[in-house]
């Protein structure tokens, strides 16, 4: 009965540990959530939380007072470096300053995100950070996996570019007095190849 009650304990033990293992994201994309290499990430979107994580920013520039930028900047992880291709899975993204005060891009907040598995359309990477978004779409999902998770896009938020072989899917919601998009990049053979995230508060 003691072998029993030890192994039953154990058992339960084992249960709880796999369910921790991952965290859950929101079912709804204008959250902006997703996760990083099973790591969670919410907005509003900082550098730091990325920085904990091994991912570098060159830049240590500053931003006025209620601007932004309009020029994206690289982040890299030593962990996602391809020898053969000799590129870094990389993470491109342009800050906003909401404060009153002058401040470095790394303590502002993150308005556009970008991830890609191609940096460049044809080169594929062997070294690439996983990426989850809401309901489960990740690398490779297809375009009909991604209207059933999102819903269809108008005809004009569907972007197809023939000659490179993949369509644009254009995500977007005006509520709450925030602007959120979503595009997805979608290889006619290939599944989804790269994200980009936005989120910004509109007058």
């Amino acid at each position: 009965m003691k072998k029993l009650l030890v192994f039953v304990l154990a058992l339960l033990l084992m249960t709880g540990l796999t369910g921790c293992g991952k965290d859950k994201i929101s079912d709804d994309w204008t959250d902006l959530e997703f996760l990083l290499d099973g790591n969670k990430y919410s907005f509003p979107h900082k550098f730091l939380p990325f920085n904990s994580k091994g991912w570098l920013l060159e830049e240590n520039d500053e931003i006025q007072p209620g601007e932004y930028t309009d020029e994206y900047y690289e982040m890299w992880n030593n962990s996602f470096y391809d020898e053969e291709n000799q590129l870094y899975a990389t993470i491109l993204v342009e800050f906003e300053n909401e404060t009153d005060k002058v401040q470095n891009i790394k303590d502002c907040t993150i308005w556009w995100i970008s991830f890609s598995r191609m940096p460049y359309l044809g080169v594929e990477l062997n070294n690439v950070y996983e990426i989850e978004l809401a309901k489960g779409i990740k690398w490779g999902s297809t375009e009909k996996e991604i209207i059933a998770a999102y819903g269809n896009v108008a005809e004009d938020k569907r972007i197809a570019v023939e000659e490179d072989g993949y369509v644009a899917l254009i995500y977007i919601d005006e509520t709450d007095n925030m602007y959120s998009q979503m595009i997805l990049y979608i290889l006619d053979d290939g599944g989804l190849f790269m994200v980009d995230l936005e989120k910004y508060p509109y007058e």
